[in-house]
């Protein structure tokens, strides 16, 4: 479920922050998704908390994996021209001041981007 959005475009690389915070920790780390927007060269940050009814569902993507971790409470995209921009936008200071025990980084660069125009 997505708690906080902005986006301004489309951009060339993605970080994935899966974030162990407590259940009070939703306004703080909300307020990130406007803090890394105000950053050169971001372009959307989405702040998601973790339906856990929907991720206990055995789809059948899941059946036979035994690689699964269990989902983190909070997670947040976040969407940049390039990788550089990602470690500054949301720096892990202010992941733990926003009550994150724990974060880890998923860093994807976009390869080719194709949207139907002639």
């Amino acid at each position: 479920m997505s708690l906080a959005r902005r986006s301004e475009g489309c951009g060339g690389a993605v970080a994935t922050l899966r974030i162990e915070a407590g259940e009070d920790a939703g306004p703080a780390l909300a307020a990130l998704v406007d803090a890394a927007m105000g950053s050169p060269r971001m372009v959307a940050a989405t702040l998601c908390r973790t339906d856990d009814a929907a991720s206990g569902i055995v789809t059948r993507e899941k059946q036979g994996r035994t690689a699964l971790h269990a989902p983190p409470p909070w997670f947040l995209l976040a969407e940049a021209t390039d990788s550089g921009a990602l470690e500054a936008a949301v720096p892990d200071e202010a992941l733990a001041r926003a009550g994150a025990r724990a974060v880890v980084r998923g860093h994807y660069r976009i390869e080719q981007w194709r949207d139907g125009a002639a």
